[in-house]
This record gives C-alpha cells, sequence and structure tokens, in this order.
C-alpha cells in the first residue's frame, strides 16, 4: 500500500503476538502459523493437545486421552457403558448379573469356581450361590435300594 507516495508494509503492527501475517488485496489476514492456536489478532500459542480434553468431552467415570491428536474417551477400570454419555460398574447387586454368576466388587464373576464346593462335589447355581451336591456314593443297598444322590446343601455363601 503506498501512503504519502511510499510502499507501506500492510501487515506491520496489525496481527498479534506469534502471528503470520499475509497481505491479500493490500488487506492484512493474520493466521496462527501451523502448530499453534490463539486469536491471531491477539496472540497465538504453541498447540497442546491435552487441551483437547480439557474441559472434558467424556461423560462420568471416564477419562480422556489425546490419541492421534483426537480427544478419545474410554471407561475406568471396572465400569462399562458408553464413555461419551457415562460409565457405570457392571453390577451393583447380583441381580444386576446372569443367572449363573454373582456381583463381586462391582463386577460379574462365575459362581462355581475352584473351591466354591467341597472336593468332588458337583456345583449348581440357584439365585447366583453355590448350590454343592455330593457325588454318589455306595451305602451298600441292595439293587431293590439303588444308592441315589445324596443331596446336601453344604453351604451357601452370600457374597456382597
Amino acid at each position: 500500500v503506498c501512503k504519502n507516495n511510499q510502499c507501506v508494509d500492510v501487515c506491520a503492527g496489525n496481527c498479534g503476538v506469534n502471528a503470520q501475517c499475509l497481505a491479500r488485496n493490500h488487506v492484512p489476514v493474520c493466521s496462527c502459523p501451523p502448530g499453534w492456536t490463539g486469536d491471531p489478532s491477539a496472540s497465538c500459542r504453541r498447540f497442546d493437545p491435552q487441551e483437547l480434553c480439557t474441559p472434558s468431552p467424556c461423560g462420568r467415570n471416564t477419562k480422556c486421552e489425546v490419541i492421534n491428536d483426537v480427544p478419545t474417551c474410554s471407561c475406568l477400570p471396572g465400569y462399562i457403558g458408553q464413555p461419551l454419555q457415562g460409565c457405570r460398574h457392571e453390577c451393583d447387586s447380583d441381580y444386576d448379573c446372569p443367572h449363573s454368576q454373582k456381583c463381586k466388587d462391582y463386577k460379574c464373576t462365575a459362581v462355581c469356581t475352584a473351591g466354591a464346593c467341597a472336593p468332588n462335589a458337583r456345583c449348581d447355581v440357584s439365585n447366583h450361590r453355590a448350590v454343592c451336591t455330593c457325588a454318589p456314593v455306595s451305602d451298600g443297598r441292595t439293587k431293590e435300594h439303588p444308592p441315589g444322590l445324596i443331596n446336601f446343601l453344604i453351604f451357601s455363601t452370600t457374597y456382597s
């Protein structure tokens, strides 16, 4: 631009700190350089990708991580759900789990695991609890009175 018969740089003093200026049709156009962010008419600063998680775009009980410059939400350990809407415990009571499982430490776990019943006993599940049945035994009865299963409820453990 000519001013008082002299060429004047239209960009001089028209952009913010660390901003770039290009003259287009004798008008200054300010922008932040690649890898920088901010208001180019005021100030540009280096872009910190972690800012994409502040404030977090994720729901409750989640964590936000920046992966390849993209904010990524995931449920915290021990939680399930949709990270953008929020995550919850897998279970709060046995009734949140399938019939064959129980709720332990907010997770659905198998009821009939090693040690749930005595050795050689059969483990079945009733109402989210282990029901242990003794194995068939010989009791000396005759063919007319064959030995059957001797059923006992050995124990029913309640887990919380």
